[in-house]
Formats: C-alpha cells, sequence, structure tokens
C-alpha cells in the first residue's frame, strides 16, 4: 500500500523559512480540496483511505472526494453534497457519514459505491424548514450506535442523538439560542460537549454575538455553562481530549488552553499573543498543531509544538489568502493529527490553489526531540 511519501498523488514541499516538510496532494478531482474540518480525521484508522471536501467555483456546493493509497488512485462523488462540516469517516471501515439536508447517509470507500440512506430528522422537527445545520460535524457515540445531533433552525437547536439502526431521534434537549459544534465524549455516551456560537437573525440580520462559549450537558440532565461564573466571548473552536477528561480550546488572542471535564480546573497549555485560530493535539496530549490567522492578516501559518520541552516549528509560513475563495469558502488550514498521530493534515492555499496537505510528525520530532 501506498503512504503520503510514496504516493503518485503528493508532492513534496519544504517550507522555505523552516525547512519543514510537508506534502501536497497536487492529484485532482475538483478545484478546491481541503482537509476536513479540524474535529474530524479524514484519514481511515489504518491509512489506506483519505476522504477530503471537494468545490469547484463558482458553485458553493461542497462534495466529498477519496484517495485509497491500496489503488493510489483518486475518485470524486458529486452525489454527497452535505451539509455544514457534516462529514465524518467511520476509523475501522473507511466509510464517510454526511448529512443531505435532513437525512443521514454513509458512503462505502470504493469508486463504484453508492450512498446508503441511514436515519433523518423527524417531520415534527423539520416541520417544512431548512436546516442551517443537523450535525456541525458529525462524531460517534463511544458504543458505535448513535450520532450526536445539534439541529439548528434559526436561533433554536434540538441537541441528542440519532441512532445508526434508523430508530427514533433522541432529543436530550431543546436550547433556546444558537448553538453550535456539538461533540459526543469520546469516552461516555451520556455526555456531550456543545458551544454557544454567535449569529445573524435570519429575518433582519442583526448580529447576535455569544457570551458563554462552551456548555455541556449528561443524558436526562440540563445543558449547563462550563465556565457559569463569567462571560467567555473569547473562547472558541472546542474538541475533546482523546481520553474524554479535558475538553480543549481556543482562548483568541491568549493561546490554547484544556480544562478538567470534572473540576473545570482551568490550564494554560500554550499561552501566546499570536492570533490562533484552530488547534488540536495528538492522543498524548503532548504534542499541538495550531492554524495562524486572523481576518486582518492576508496570510495564515501552521505551527507544530512539542509540548514536552516547548519548542515550536512551522510547517508553512505565510500561506496567501485568495480573496475569492476567502470570501465565499471556509479555507482556514484546520489542521489535525491523523493516522495514529503519524501526519498532520491540513489544508494549504499555497501556489493561489486550495488544497489538502500531509505533513509527517516524525521529522518534526527529529527536530525537537533530537
Amino acid at each position: 500500500m501506498k503512504t503520503p511519501e510514496t504516493s503518485r498523488n503528493f508532492t513534496r514541499r519544504r517550507d522555505p523559512a523552516s525547512g519543514a516538510e510537508s506534502l501536497i496532494l497536487t492529484g485532482r478531482v475538483a478545484a478546491c480540496q481541503q482537509s476536513f474540518y479540524f474535529v474530524n480525521d479524514g484519514f481511515s484508522a489504518d491509512g489506506r483511505y483519505l476522504w477530503f471536501y471537494c468545490a469547484n467555483p463558482p458553485s458553493k456546493a461542497y462534495c466529498l472526494g477519496l484517495l485509497d493509497f491500496e489503488s493510489d488512485r483518486m475518485h470524486f462523488f458529486p452525489e454527497t453534497q452535505f451539509l455544514d462540516a457534516s462529514p465524518a469517516v467511520k476509523p475501522e471501515t473507511g466509510e464517510v457519514w454526511f448529512f443531505s439536508r435532513t437525512e443521514l447517509w454513509k458512503l462505502a470507500p470504493h469508486p463504484e459505491a453508492r450512498p446508503e440512506y441511514v436515519n433523518r430528522l423527524p417531520d415534527e422537527i423539520v416541520r417544512g424548514r431548512n436546516p442551517v445545520r443537523v450535525a456541525t460535524h458529525i462524531t460517534f457515540s463511544p458504543r458505535g450506535d448513535a450520532i450526536c445531533i445539534d439541529a439548528g433552525f434559526g436561533r433554536e437547536c434540538f441537541l441528542g442523538e440519532m441512532p445508526l439502526d434508523g430508530g427514533p431521534c433522541n432529543i436530550w434537549e431543546r436550547i433556546p439560542f444558537y448553538a453550535n459544534h456539538a461533540q459526543f465524549s469520546p469516552v461516555d455516551p451520556d455526555v456531550i460537549l456543545f458551544c454557544q456560537d454567535g449569529c445573524s437573525d435570519i429575518v433582519t440580520g442583526e448580529s447576535i454575538p455569544y457570551t458563554q462559549r462552551i456548555w455541556t450537558i449528561r443524558r436526562n440532565g440540563k445543558a449547563a455553562a462550563f465556565f457559569p461564573g463569567e462571560e467567555t466571548p473569547m473562547h472558541g473552536h472546542e474538541w475533546w481530549s482523546a481520553d474524554g477528561r479535558y475538553i480543549w480550546f481556543v482562548h483568541y488572542g491568549h493561546g490554547t488552553f484544556k480544562a478538567d471535564l470534572n473540576t473545570h480546573e482551568l490550564i494554560r497549555v500554550r499561552p501566546t499573543s499570536l492570533p490562533v485560530s484552530h488547534s488540536h493535539a495528538d492522543r498524548t496530549d503532548t504534542l499541538l498543531a495550531t492554524d495562524i490567522c486572523c481576518e486582518e492578516w492576508d496570510h495564515m501559518s501552521v505551527l507544530f509544538t512539542d509540548l514536552t520541552n516547548g519548542k515550536e516549528v512551522f510547517l508553512v509560513n505565510a500561506m496567501p489568502k485568495i480573496p475569492y475563495i476567502k470570501r465565499n469558502y471556509h479555507c482556514h488550514p484546520h489542521p489535525h493529527f491523523s493516522v495514529s498521530d503519524r501526519y498532520i493534515t491540513y489544508t494549504t492555499t499555497l501556489n493561489e490553489q486550495v488544497n489538502v496537505a500531509v505533513a509527517p510528525v516524525a521529522p518534526l520530532l527529529d527536530r525537537t526531540r533530537g
């Protein structure tokens, strides 16, 4: 089986400032090819399959593409137009799951495969409306029998789970504000992390900011703000630690933090004044990948940090923001540790092209620990 290092579809690229090497997916099935949103991994667990977002401007629709490293061939699936950032890969099988409007579908990782219907939101929730999302980004219950949903209609959200056997949805709570980014705990099927987010009123266009960003809910319980004693309008882009003990998040303008799920103790993991937008940690919480970008800058960077010693390496410096792409597509780098932390997957805009990049982790550790 090929790997990103040996596949004909990848081209090696060394950052001129740091010398760090990334592998760019220069094989193409679409004009824009992006890595998954940072919460979810586009790779299967064994590294054979890599799924990625596809777009062909000026169409704003996103579909899915696939690279099978066994055959070293790429495929485009136009029938997979999906809602929000919903796609998720089942690590064991390489199947991809996604929402098309109110329906959940799955697709096997083969060029001849066709989408299979799984489940949908009930009519009594939908009531003829178009959802903003059904799952911001799909996460599976640790039991593997359901996915987390945060179905949004206007300013309200139906938070809960959708069974994978076609059974009725279980709504844990109807949230009376604009909520999204819901994620099952990776170890406890009775806990969901979700967030309050800013939005624009669908009728008036009024901008509505958020004040309490991070929330959790337990099955048969009530949603609760994670930091109830303070407003947290500068917290964002959360994810679970692999062991489910911590909630990681970015504190805009201050760096990457995490908090203990049970005690709520706050740990300032990597303070920095750089404009960090998204971060992701490896399974041991000792390595960090961060994208650095803000509206005022005309470029983006991706930074690797070894938390055992504080040493850092830029994977890529000063990627350009392509004006049309910036206005119409969500093309932040969104770094994510993949394939048992062998790689960092991210989106690149080098050479005025939106594409998937994969950075091997071992050479980075040689530089920080060698």
